[in-house]
């Protein structure tokens, strides 16, 4: 049996495809029913008469019903979803383009401005070769009581003085030396064992060392090209940069004062006094950088506190605040205390050298004698005062002669 009313399902019909045409239901009171004195409904939902939970038929209205427009079927009715409201024509008026600009795409503000670098592209020949040597310098005989070891200083002299001696082998610009044990050369050098006999000083005996040149690599700059372009070689060729660096190096270190990695300017800039006989030296650090463009070689801005070279006298007079050598024996100690371990060159010699001071005589200058030899060993020693040795020997007349001397 069908629990629902004839009308309503030939409405589900009509609903569910079954053909005809949809007509819609009759107008319906879907307010409350209220009971009358007689327990009645006045109306029922589908119809006048009914009572309340009693069974009903389902009648056909009595108002005439409207008919719409025709509709197509339904089964020829398809459900779509919604498209992407992206994917919808837009109108020309709501298109996205982008801001016009007044000024050509910024063409109109191109301005030139010139920048401070601190780094340079190098140029360098890829088809030179640099060959590395290993060179160890040592004196022919240890003094007593010393190590044999040199100091930078000392070994450049004296591979200096062995390429000043043979230059046709040695050709001294054409190689670079970083003061220890690696020297390179863009021409091939003669290997093994030379004598150099070498003085420290005017009239210093010399003395005998052994330099021994040994080959180690040979390093073509074209590797250094190679990896730059990124053609075969993908790790850095740090044997080549390392001589290039070195080569690099080798001009500031002649003219300049080496400190570790850094190099300062000898020159001495009023401005640049920080007081007391110190000054602000200016100098720079460089390394070599590889780079997309090529090989850099970047300079590092640095400064570094140095003593001004002056005569000790006057350095003493800035450093120490009310310094006078009529009263040195007030200051003595202090003298010492400030000159101990410091080095100082000498005026009164054709070769200026260097001397670290350890620190002050006992007596005054003008109290001071030794003993001098006769050049030809035909007079014995003869005891010569210090200033008329000075004013003999080297036409020099000592003028503070009441303080002491430097040790």
């Amino acid at each position: 049996a069908n629990s629902q009313p004839p009308a309503q399902q030939a409405g589900n019909r009509l609903a569910y495809g079954q053909g005809g045409r949809y007509r819609p239901p009759a107008s319906q009171d879907m307010g409350p029913t209220r009971a009358d004195s007689g327990g009645n409904s006045r109306r029922s939902g589908y119809g006048r008469g009914g009572a309340v939970g009693g069974s009903c038929r389902a009648s056909v209205p009595d108002q005439p019903q409207r008919v719409l427009e025709s509709l197509p079927d339904v089964e020829s009715l398809k459900i779509s979803k919604n498209p992407n409201p992206s994917s919808l024509p837009r109108s020309d008026d709501k298109k996205l383009r982008p801001v016009k600009r007044p000024d050509k795409g910024g063409r109109n503000a191109i301005r030139t401005v010139n920048l401070l670098v601190n780094h340079f592209l190098l140029k360098f020949n890829p088809e030179t070769i640099i060959i590395h040597y290993d060179v160890d310098i040592k004196p022919e005989v240890l003094p007593k009581g010393r190590s044999g070891k040199i100091p930078k200083s000392g070994q450049r002299m004296i591979r200096d003085k062995l390429f000043s001696d043979d230059p046709m082998q040695f050709p001294l610009s054409k190689t670079a030396f970083d003061g220890e044990k690696n020297m390179f050369s863009a021409v091939p050098l003669p290997s093994g064992e030379f004598k150099v006999d070498f003085s420290h000083g005017e009239e210093m005996k010399s003395r005998s060392y052994i330099v021994t040149i040994k080959p180690v690599n040979e390093l073509p700059l074209c590797k250094l090209k190679d990896y730059l372009s990124g053609n075969g070689h993908r790790s850095i060729p740090r044997d080549v940069l390392q001589g290039m660096d070195v080569v690099m190096k080798e001009n500031p270190s002649r003219r300049r004062i080496s400190v570790g990695r850094s190099s300062y300017s000898t020159k001495c800039n009023q401005e640049d006094g920080l007081g007391r006989g110190i000054t602000a030296s200016r100098g720079f650090q460089q390394s070599l950088k590889p780079t997309s463009k090529g090989l850099s070689l970047a300079l590092d801005y640095s400064v570094l506190a140095f003593l001004k070279p002056l005569p000790v006298i006057d350095f003493l007079k800035e450093h120490i605040r009310g310094f006078s050598t009529s009263d040195f024996r007030r200051w003595r100690r202090e003298v010492m205390n400030v000159l101990k371990g410091l080095q100082v060159t000498v005026t009164h010699r054709v070769t200026k050298q260097k001397y670290t001071i350890a620190g002050l005589t006992d007596k005054n200058t003008s109290n001071i004698s030794f003993d001098v030899e006769d050049p030809e060993g035909k007079d014995p020693p003869k005891t010569t005062p210090l200033v008329a040795f000075f004013r003999d020997k080297y036409g020099k007349d000592i003028i503070y002669k009441d303080i002491p001397c430097l040790d």
